[in-house]
């Protein structure tokens, strides 16, 4: 615990695993934290706390706590919850993005009309969470540059903390080379599409292995989409059936086995469009982990994920780009070999909860002396 202070900590609606995993973290540093959400949470539960997700019940729950900060990685509800108590009672927050919100929000509005007419609130609803924060935090360096250009106000207060990921899982997966067609070259992408954009990536990766596979008969590849839009997984199917490769693609949804499939995988690929909501993917993260030579553009927070010539391969956002550093890791083995190896080290140095931790911890601290030394609110 730095300088032997304990603070006590309140997090209002957090991502509930990481926020689980973080808040532990925490606790071995010495700081007492509680977990405010309206779903299970996983861990100890001793010091999770259920609050309707409802604007009312919120504000209602905000009431009786007496954190000395509070943090979320939820918006709009919950962030703007902390707002409104901020101005009532002055308890600071830290506002946490894991994404490039505005993005996220364009890509929404094209699935109905309700959200359509809610664009407009956007940018204004954005200014007031990352106005009243005491500190606002991105998951990438990207994001923290962008979201600086973007909003110079908060420029000072933001900053980048890397997350943490789930190396036991990693490290206690199974192989499960069935999951692929046949052959002995077994391809990965582990991705989401349940907007334009990030479809748009996965074509590309389609595009990429028809080149892989003409030269490498051996090669299949699996894509695992997390994805409740059947309208997209329609544009891939559709987009696959004019392909050469389609017979040797398998599209598979939803699945609970990503370190299984990592673990029997010889190559990863991950394509992004620039303008996506990406920020630090995680997928490109747990691959490495794994040891999987990998293969991404240079886009979004990719190139921090995968550092290019040293963990793995960084080209264009461009099908040919991709088939051709895909190849090279094919053919060149031990140059395959060397990447991951680096990966996998890089990976467990870079985003490890420990580190999270402390550099939240460090944030935390500076907040807690800033208030000490401001007048209290009445």
């Amino acid at each position: 615990m730095c300088d032997g202070r304990r603070l006590d900590i309140g997090f209002w609606f957090p991502r509930p695993a990481r926020g689980a995993r973080l808040a532990e973290e925490l606790r071995r540093l010495g700081h007492k934290v509680t977990i405010y959400h309206s779903v299970p949470v996983p861990g100890d539960q001793q010091h999770v706390r259920h609050v309707g997700y409802g604007v009312l019940s919120g504000f209602r729950a905000l009431r009786k706590v007496s954190h000395d900060i509070m943090y979320t990685s939820a918006a709009f509800v919950p962030v703007l919850q902390l707002r409104v108590s901020e101005w009532r009672t002055g308890r600071p927050y830290v506002f946490v993005l894991n994404g490039a919100m505005w993005a996220y929000y364009r890509e929404r509005h094209q699935s109905s009309l309700g959200w359509r007419m809610m664009v407009p609130l956007y940018p204004w609803l954005l200014r007031v969470a990352i106005g009243g924060a005491d500190a606002l935090v991105t998951n990438s360096r990207y994001l923290s540059d962008v979201v600086k250009a973007r909003f110079p106000k908060v420029a000072r207060k933001t900053s980048a903390i890397y997350n943490g990921i789930d190396f036991d899982a990693i490290e206690a997966a199974s192989p499960r080379k069935d999951a692929w067609l046949s052959g002995d070259l077994r391809v990965l992408s582990v991705v989401t599409v349940n907007f334009g954009e990030k479809t748009d990536g996965v074509l590309r990766l389609l595009e990429a292995f028809d080149s892989i596979s003409r030269r490498h008969q051996a090669a299949t590849y699996l894509i695992a989409a997390k994805s409740e839009s059947p309208e997209m997984l329609g544009r891939i199917r559709q987009h696959l059936s004019g392909l050469s490769c389609r017979d040797r693609v398998r599209l598979e949804t939803n699945r609970d086995d990503v370190p299984d499939l990592l673990a029997s995988a010889d190559l990863f690929l991950y394509a992004t469009p620039p303008d996506s909501s990406d920020s630090m993917p995680r997928a490109l993260l747990e691959a490495q982990a794994a040891g999987v030579p990998t293969v991404t553009t240079d886009t979004s927070g990719c190139p921090e994920a995968v550092l290019d010539g040293e963990t793995g391969k960084v080209v264009l956002y461009e099908a040919d780009a991709i088939a051709n550093a895909a190849m090279d890791l094919l053919e060149d083995r031990d140059l395959a070999g060397q990447l991951a190896s680096r990966g996998k080290i890089a990976v467990r140095e870079r985003f490890n909860w420990d580190a999270m931790a402390k550099a939240y911890e460090e944030i935390f601290l500076r907040i807690s002396d800033a208030k000490a030394a401001r007048p209290a609110k009445v």
